[in-house]
């Protein structure tokens, strides 16, 4: 029961930090200091496109984990 409560005060917190952000337009202040390192455009690739990373990694592992399970034998 507590988990549950810690994790929707979380959520309301991070909303409302969010909200103030942007009524304060930090997005706009964000978006005036892009990264101009290549070290910190990977990062930003990375972070865009980190749900397709997931997803195709997913499907590799598995079928990678799957036959060696079945080789080695379940325990």
């Amino acid at each position: 029961m507590f988990l549950y409560f810690r994790g929707s005060v979380l959520t309301l917190l991070g909303l409302a930090i969010a909200r103030t952000a942007i009524r304060y337009s930090a997005d706009q202040w964000i978006s005036r200091h892009e990264p101009d390192h290549p070290v910190g455009n990977g990062i930003g690739w990375l972070g865009r496109h980190s749900l397709a990373i997931y997803l195709v990694h997913q499907p590799v592992l598995l079928s990678l984990i799957l036959p060696l399970t079945n080789w080695l034998g379940q325990p």
